[in-house]
């Protein structure tokens, strides 16, 4: 709330103000309320972040290179059957996925199994340092852009400032805003 005070301008936050960006996942943590907390954040992770984000970048993501990629673990049988386990079995003591790890423990050698998870994160910070620098600014800093009424361009310009010093990563606000001006020059503008 702090950061969108900030950066939002005082117009568009009174436009804004009967927008509730949290009421799609309330509604989904409201389907579970009886479940235990973690089963709860499992659901609504399954039904926002999985379906919506990272399963859509990795099906994209692998059809533009000719890839079929297959999540095996996501077959409704095993979802189903995940679901109905007890969260002690999905999660214990520092262990995540319990039952899994002990299950293929025999199997998969054990670095791999109690290895952290890797995520494939793209250099967003450091392109928009290098290789993005220009065309980020010139998006974020130009007459069109701070002239929409969205946000204060005082504000983008510290953000960006900061972000180019190194001294804090503002990549996603950054990437935020780059997005939503090219949409708004490709879809409103025209």
């Amino acid at each position: 709330d702090e950061e969108k005070q900030a950066l939002c301008t005082s117009e568009f936050l009174a436009q804004a103000r009967h927008h509730d960006p949290f009421a799609g996942f309330a509604r989904h943590f409201e389907r579970v309320r009886d479940a235990d907390p973690l089963s709860r954040v499992l659901y609504v992770d399954f039904k926002t972040w999985l379906a919506n984000d990272i399963l859509v970048k990795v099906d994209r993501m692998s059809m533009a290179c000719s890839l079929e990629v297959r999540s095996p673990l996501l077959d409704h049988k095993i979802v189903e059957f995940a679901a109905s386990l007890p969260s002690s079995l999905k999660y214990r003591g520092s262990v995540s996925k319990f039952l899994l790890k002990r299950h293929v423990a025999s199997r998969v050698p054990a670095l791999d199994v109690h290895r952290p998870k890797q995520g494939f994160e793209l250099p967003l910070a450091a392109w928009l340092r290098s290789d993005l620098r220009d065309m980020a600014r010139d998006l974020l800093l130009s007459t069109r852009a701070t002239g929409r009424g969205y946000v204060r361009p005082e504000e983008v310009k510290r953000i960006w400032d900061t972000h180019q010093s190194g001294a804090r990563n503002h990549s996603p606000q950054i990437w935020a805003l780059m997005v939503l001006e090219l949409w708004h020059r490709q879809y409103m503008d025209r």
